[in-house]
């Protein structure tokens, strides 16, 4: 559903951005009202291919929902919660559940306990946060423990 949404809502945005031209083009004389509505759709896409849009909700999504990702961690880190069946492979093929609304994946990185908390709903992709335990993974991270993983 969501692609048809993407192109339905990129096909609107032409078909103003083609319609504000037009209006540009036959009022010139009304100058300088006649140009706003070509002015909105030129800075908004401007701004739609500017601003990092997905970094900035990506940020707020992590800080919202820190607390809670991070007893989910504890949990799991005391034992209170185990993996369904030990994973191999991509992540993505590990068996994620539902703990506390958060759909997660239990696996284990260099012998510890790691969780993957799916975000899919922001993107077409899969994505999420990674929790690795310290010195179990050397990758790119936000923080000593957090790292932003997409497919």
């Amino acid at each position: 559903m969501r692609p048809a949404s993407n192109l339905a809502l990129w096909l609107l945005f032409w078909v103003m951005a083609l319609g504000s031209g037009i209006y540009f083009i036959l009022r010139h004389r009304e100058w300088p009202r006649s140009d706003y509505p070509f002015l909105v759709c030129a800075t908004t896409l401007f701004a739609v291919f500017a601003l990092p849009f997905n970094t900035m909700s990506r940020y707020l999504e992590f800080h919202e929902k820190l607390a809670a990702r991070e007893a989910i961690v504890r949990e799991r880190e005391s034992g209170r919660i185990l993996p369904v069946d030990p994973p191999g492979g991509l992540l993505i093929q590990a068996p994620h559940r539902t703990i506390d609304g958060h759909h997660v994946a239990l696996i284990e990185i260099g012998g510890q306990p790691a969780v993957f908390f799916y975000t899919w709903w922001t993107s077409d992709t899969w994505e999420g946060w990674l929790y690795v335990p310290t010195g179990a993974h050397k990758r790119w991270r936000l923080d000593d423990h957090w790292s932003y993983v997409s497919y």
